[in-house]
């Protein structure tokens, strides 16, 4: 990135679950990394340009055992249709947020709900108790103009909070 490469990242959910990932994916984004959070991987690949990418097949496997380094072909292009599939669906991820628009903390839960945790998991995340968990979503809720946490993803997207 320094270089001024720019790349996406898809993240797997659980990076939710483990302080150490969460920190990493943070930090990486601070550094301009386009990241999204996708429920299921179906596998992990990287696409390094249009000529080369790396498919490891079992995405729970560590390391990169089994992998299959695909050149340009046909099988290239239908991965990397694959992955901007698979962009589209995952919810993005930002460290900033436009000024005024949401405190840091809210930014956090909102961040954390699009993701699908639940408001235990979110108070646990960020050591908040559950009922001050769900007193700030249903303010956000209702400053979004939304009836559903689904609802409300949308709208924080659509608004950039996201």
């Amino acid at each position: 990135m320094a270089a001024g490469v720019a790349y996406r990242v898809l993240y797997h959910r659980a990076v939710y679950d483990d302080a150490d990932l969460f920190a990493g994916m943070t930090r990486m984004i601070e550094h301009g990394e386009d990241a999204r959070v996708l429920a299921d991987h179906p596998v992990k690949l990287l696409i390094g340009d249009d000529r080369t990418a790396l498919l490891v097949p079992e995405p729970e496997r560590l390391g990169v055992e089994g992998s299959l380094v695909v050149h340009a072909s046909g099988l290239l292009a239908a991965l990397t249709g694959l992955f901007e599939t698979l962009w589209t669906l995952g919810v993005p991820v930002s460290s900033t947020t436009p000024a005024g628009q949401l405190s840091e903390k809210d930014r956090k839960i909102i961040t954390l709900m699009a993701a699908g945790l639940t408001d235990e998991a979110i108070a646990r995340r960020l050591a908040l108790s559950r009922r001050t968990v769900v007193r700030r979503i249903a303010a956000l809720l209702d400053r979004l103009g939304a009836t559903t946490r689904f609802q409300a993803g949308v709208q924080a997207a659509n608004r950039g909070w996201l």
